[in-house]
């Protein structure tokens, strides 16, 4: 019986360190050294939540940048990855597809869109893209956005 005592103790202390206490520490620290980034890095406008600067967004106005294409239709719940591996053929044909549409949007080459571009990350929800993915999108932005020609 004393064993069964002992056993259930230090279940409950060790869940009290490393479920109550560590967290807890580890939170307060964390909202005291980087504020912005313990809440999660939340872009505000107008005292309204617009997004984070950790998570893609599935902008598709000419007037932003568009970002790496997400399997999880960039929802933060259920980020995940396609699971499809270099070998599949589903995989390819949406790379494909994806190259072709962007080449067509782009009016460029299919073979100058980066893979960034027409690959998802591990997340589905990477935020960043290329420089080259960038710059075969200032034209699109810069006019949309009334900005003149890009030099």
């Amino acid at each position: 019986m004393k064993s069964i005592y002992q056993a259930f103790m230090a279940l409950l202390i060790m869940t009290i360190i490393s479920g109550v206490l560590y967290p807890g520490v580890i939170t307060v620290i964390g909202q005291l050294v980087w504020p912005q980034k313990s809440k999660g890095s939340l872009v505000m406008v107008r005292g309204r939540v617009v997004g984070s600067t950790l998570l893609a967004q599935g902008f598709v106005k000419p007037q932003y940048f568009w970002p790496r294409p997400s399997a999880s239709s960039y929802g933060a719940v259920p980020s995940a990855a396609s699971n499809l591996g270099p070998t599949s053929q589903d995989l390819k044909t949406s790379i494909a597809t994806r190259r072709e549409t962007l080449a067509k949007a782009f009016a460029t080459s299919s073979s100058h869109i980066p893979e960034d571009l027409v690959t998802s990350s591990a997340s589905g929800l990477d935020p960043h893209i290329s420089v080259a993915g960038a710059r075969i999108q200032v034209k699109r932005v810069a006019q949309a956005r009334d900005l003149g020609e890009p030099g």
